[in-house]
């Protein structure tokens, strides 16, 4: 069976009922998933309980200051303790990873998104573990920022090269996966999150049978 890894994009970040859909869900499904958010809306409340205006460019909260740096890095870090301790509450058993903790994700001097150690996050898997990985990455000064969701899920991708199948709940996300997807050479699963186990056991997680993007 392929790696599959689940993005929940921000809309359905703002969905109050979210951790209970994302519980009934996992459990139907035979093998844990790595799940990826990006930071929602909490970010935007904080900056905005603060007086500034948020921006987004390409998904990514836009921080022009070191304090509205750190209000971003709060507000991801916060989404990530309530997916969590949510799915923890209803027997899920989940653990919540910032792409920047014991270098996982890191964001070289070039620009590029790099992956560092990965063997943990795939014994989490291997031990039934559902890893919840938010957007934050480190930078070579050792900043913590927010990257781009394509981004982190590309880099994530080259762990396990072309044993993966992206799951995406939203329709407007498969265009900004499109080349990545097409240069990665993997597959591609759209639709709703209630589909997700109907889509496991018709085979989209193996590899003679996965749907093609």
């Amino acid at each position: 069976m392929r790696t599959g890894i689940l993005y929940l994009d921000d809309r359905h970040l703002e969905d109050l009922l979210l951790v209970q859909r994302l519980a009934r869900v996992l459990k139907q499904l035979p093998a844990p998933m790595v799940l990826v958010h990006g930071s929602g809306g909490r970010a935007e409340q904080l900056l905005e309980a603060e007086g500034y205006v948020p921006e987004r460019r390409n998904g990514v909260v836009v921080a022009r200051s070191d304090h509205e740096r750190t209000l971003i890095e709060r507000g991801i870090r916060e989404t990530n303790q309530r997916l969590v301790a949510g799915l923890n509450e209803l027997l899920i058993p989940a653990v919540g990873i910032q792409g920047s903790d014991r270098g996982l994700l890191r964001r070289t001097a070039t620009g590029t998104l790099q992956v560092g150690r990965a063997a943990w996050l795939v014994q989490l898997l291997r031990q039934g573990v559902w890893p919840v990985v938010s957007t934050l990455v480190a930078t070579e000064t050792e900043q913590i920022v927010e990257a781009p969701a394509a981004e982190v899920l590309e880099a994530l991708i080259s762990i396990w090269t072309s044993e993966v199948v992206i799951a995406l709940l939203s329709e407007e996300f498969r265009d900004i996966m499109h080349e990545v997807v097409k240069k990665q050479k993997v597959d591609l699963w759209v639709g709703k999150l209630e589909e997700l186990p109907e889509a496991v056991k018709q085979g989209v997680f193996q590899g003679s049978n996965a749907l093609s993007s």
